[in-house]
């Protein structure tokens, strides 16, 4: 019986022995949320119709359309902007956008105002996106799309979309 109770004393007495513990620093979080500081357009890109045999292989590209996101009533007036392409349910592993229509072996890519491709929903965009000055609250933000053939495309129609946000600088 007193072994019992010896045994028993001695694991309530460890459950209330706690370790040494030391505050070394603290984390400190700050944030703000406004309202929308610009109207953005919603452009929808048409791009030209091409035959099966303009995308024979993998990694071909064709049918470049230029678009333009334009910013109005930008709050601050000043400053430099970039539209930063979200990850979304449209986007692959490639970063490219999924062809929901019903043409075959097809992406759609992005491009940046340098003809570069855009890595949607990347992280190296915030590296290597170019930024645009807001002048007087307005700015307008140059881009491309085209197809991507991931193998012989077969034909039918095209379509995607894709999520974008505007990051102030």
């Amino acid at each position: 019986m007193k072994k019992v109770s010896v045994l028993a004393l001695s694991l309530m007495a460890a459950a209330y022995i706690s370790a040494a513990q030391a505050s070394d620093g603290t984390v400190t979080f700050t944030g703000l949320i406004k309202s929308q500081t610009c109207t953005a357009n919603s452009p929808v890109v048409v791009l030209p119709e091409l035959g099966t045999g303009a995308l024979t292989t993998a990694a071909q590209v064709a049918g470049a359309m230029d678009f333009k996101i334009s910013l109005t009533d930008c709050s601050p007036a000043t400053g430099n902007v970039y539209a930063y392409f979200e990850q979304g349910a449209n986007v692959n592993a490639n970063g490219r956008l999924n062809n929901t229509g019903a043409a075959t072996n097809l992406d759609l890519q992005l491009l940046d105002s340098a003809k570069s491709p855009i890595n949607i929903g990347s992280a190296d965009q915030t590296s290597s996106a170019t930024t645009v000055p807001l002048t007087n609250g307005q700015a307008s933000l140059s881009y491309s799309a085209q197809y991507y053939a991931t193998g012989p495309v077969t034909a039918g129609s095209v379509a995607s979309s894709v999520t974008f946000s505007i990051v102030y600088l």
